[in-house]
């Protein structure tokens, strides 16, 4: 659910697809897929324009309305406007995990600083869960501000973030 929210989409035929990035390679992507019980297809490797993405290679649509019914949006993300209850619900370890996850695709990396800062064009009532969530699985300082959530370097450095 994290890689679909913070690094990822479900398309209209219910196909969800994560891109891969600086923090997210594509094993740590394959992994997530096997995790659930399906290989992968990749698209996009070979375009300057576009993000590699991986998609599943059976049950795509299975797993995406799964997913959707967990709480991840079909289509546009930028509605959403809490982190869906069911990561809410979840053990510590859930809700840590999917944090580092979440931060991982999203936070920014700076060359000259550990801080982190996750910029998105969602809804306030969504950045502010997203602080809360974090907030509460780091001892280290996070701050939320005009679509931004800000991780200090203590908690960045918590989340395993370099």
């Amino acid at each position: 659910l994290a890689h679909i929210l913070a690094g990822g989409s479900i398309n209209e035929t219910f196909v969800p697809a994560i891109s891969t990035g600086r923090r997210i390679d594509h094993a740590t992507i394959e992994e997530a897929f096997a995790a659930v019980g399906v290989g992968t297809n990749e698209r996009h490797a070979e375009s300057d324009g576009r993000a590699t993405e991986l998609y599943p290679a059976t049950d795509a649509s299975v797993l995406g309305r799964c997913l959707v019914a967990m709480g991840a949006p079909h289509g546009a993300k930028t509605a959403l406007d809490a982190v869906p209850t069911v990561v809410w619900e979840s053990p510590e370890s859930i809700r840590r995990r999917f944090v580092e996850v979440y931060v991982a695709h999203r936070g920014a990396h700076f060359e000259t600083k550990a801080t982190t800062r996750i910029q998105e064009e969602r809804p306030a009532s969504y950045l502010e869960d997203l602080h809360n969530l974090i907030g509460e699985t780091v001892d280290g300082n996070v701050s939320v501000g005009d679509r931004a959530v800000t991780i200090s370097a203590d908690a960045a450095r918590e989340l395993g973030l370099s």
